[in-house]
């Protein structure tokens, strides 16, 4: 396998998180005890083309196959001011796929899979990911850009990833206040929203989640902003319990044990406001079997 420009993005820095202790009580409860991430996921396995045993920066690679010349990916990891981390990646050459997850390959497409400390978080279906319970002290946070089958993309035998070094202070109690989004907002005319729920064939209790919706756009880099009718991101709850936010219209949900589980997905102004219609929230929920 010849040999590419090295892809691998490093940037180190000391970000000042005071943002991260302004998150009230109910919305650290909510969106870090309980949520639900895939460590114990095996995404070596399935059918996989141009397999290979390999080292990278420190980093094992089970099985790769190789990336177009001008595949990369950076990343960019910002406080949110509620709670936890907004990581946002920009790539080239790559193309988020998650309707083929776990399908045969196809040059270019994928998904990603986040690493905190070299343990692998979860799946990323798309460019903006919300992530929480990442504890005071110096961390390394690193983003892989994979194939439809869990396949680590390669250039030669250099990783196609990115990875940042950050350190999360302790949290700063005099900062802590109440957020907004107990008040709901009038939705515009013909938003809706529906949800499709199926157990994931590579993750025991994993299962991947799709989001359709009327009248509404997804605004990740707007989360905590100004409001903007029509648009914002959508919350999670399993059994009731809120998991946390989404970002797009796809997302992994790892951990679940098995037994029918309850989803329900409600879509959220940027300041986290509940949508309404009629004095309803706009809001899916759909039973889910997980074997």
């Amino acid at each position: 396998m010849r040999s590419a420009p090295r892809r691998l993005l490093i940037a180190v820095a000391v970000l000042t998180l005071a943002a991260l202790s302004a998150a009230c009580a109910e919305q650290a409860a909510e969106e870090h005890d309980h949520s639900t991430h895939s460590h114990d996921e095996d995404d070596a396995g399935g059918a996989q083309t141009g397999a290979m045993q390999s080292m990278s920066g420190g980093h094992a690679m089970v099985a790769a196959v190789e990336a177009p010349e001008d595949m990369s990916v950076s990343l960019h990891v910002e406080p949110d001011a509620v709670s936890g981390l907004n990581i946002h990646l920009t790539t080239t050459g790559f193309t988020f796929t998650p309707e083929d997850v776990n399908a045969d390959d196809e040059p270019g497409t994928g998904h990603a899979h986040l690493y905190v400390d070299g343990v692998k978080i979860t799946r990323l279906y798309g460019p903006s990911y919300h992530l929480t319970g990442v504890e005071p002290g110096n961390h390394e946070i690193r983003v892989a850009l994979n194939t439809n089958s869990h396949a680590d993309y390669v250039q030669g035998t250099t990783l196609v990833d990115a990875v940042l070094a950050l350190t999360v202070p302790e949290p700063d109690e005099a900062s802590a206040h109440t957020h907004a989004g107990s008040d709901a907002v009038e939705a515009p005319p013909g938003m809706a929203v529906s949800v499709h729920v199926g157990p994931d064939s590579h993750s025991a209790g994993g299962v991947n989640v799709r989001i359709d919706t009327a009248g509404f756009a997804f605004a990740p880099r707007s989360v905590n902003g100004e409001h903007v009718a029509g648009e914002g991101h959508a919350h999670i709850y399993v059994e009731g319990v809120k998991i946390g936010r989404v970002y797009g219209p796809w997302f992994f949900l790892g951990g679940l044990t098995s037994g029918e589980r309850e989803v329900r997905v409600t879509l959220t102004s940027n300041a986290h406001q509940p949508y309404a219609a009629d004095g309803e929230p706009v809001e899916a929920t759909v039973v889910v079997a997980v074997p």
